[in-house]
């Protein structure tokens, strides 16, 4: 982001990322961090799986999503 701004004649002084993956540091005080819940965990390892060329469908959150996915 800093590069292309500047390409376009921008004087970036700092940049602050606010989301990343769908995560935000909403509620995260500077210097700290948090464990993440596992939705979090699931769409992370989602996103990891799709960059590297094999996607397979989120696992299901729910019973009635494990259903529709032929569970039980």
């Amino acid at each position: 982001m800093r590069r292309i701004f500047e390409h376009l004649g921008y004087d970036v002084r700092g940049l602050d990322r606010v989301m990343y993956a769908g995560l935000t540091k909403k509620n995260v005080q500077r210097g700290m961090w948090r464990l993440l819940n596992d939705k979090e965990i699931r769409i992370l390892k989602y996103l990891n799986s799709s960059i590297k060329g094999s996607a397979k469908p989120a696992p299901p959150q729910n019973k009635s999503q494990a259903k529709e996915y032929g569970g039980d």
